[in-house]
């Protein structure tokens, strides 16, 4: 049994290693965004606002071509004002390093918003007494016992 030789175009072991494919031709296309930098987070408070302003304003639209009347959208705005809120929060929290300063100051602040926002539900009810004090007199004394122990 004599072996034959092998044609040219079937490889064989030696001929069978080649050299890896080249890359396609880059095309002018446009240049794709540069990805954001580790550490370094997306921005999404723009987008955010927009959104919420966006369901605001749909649910006005909606109250107004229904007749008006009782204007029930500011629950709506309150409803997608509060995530505003605790976003700029968090990115305010997230802002230095942490310390005690900071940690009085973020205190401070979330105190601040609740307050903010139980005070607008007090003003979009027709309760006469102003029941939010208790809340606020708590959340006072608490922000001044964070301070007086961290300083």
């Amino acid at each position: 049994m004599d072996a034959e030789p092998a044609p040219a175009d079937i490889p064989t072991p030696a001929t069978a290693v080649s050299s890896p494919p080249e890359p396609p031709e880059q095309t002018a296309a446009a240049p794709e965004p540069e990805p954001t930098p580790p550490g370094e987070p997306f921005d999404a408070l723009p987008l955010h606002v927009a959104l919420s302003v966006l369901a605001g304003l749909a649910a006005t639209i909606i109250w107004g071509a229904a007749g008006g009347g009782y204007y029930w959208p500011m629950w709506v705005w309150l409803g997608v004002g509060i995530p505003i809120g605790v976003h700029v929060l968090l990115r305010f929290a997230l802002s230095r390093p942490a310390s005690a300063a900071h940690a009085l100051a973020i205190h401070a602040a979330s105190s601040g918003l609740l307050a903010v926002v139980l005070s607008l539900i007090w003003a979009m009810t027709d309760s006469p007494t102003f029941w939010p004090k208790w809340a606020l007199i708590v959340l006072g004394v608490s922000v001044t016992v964070h301070a007086l122990i961290a300083y």
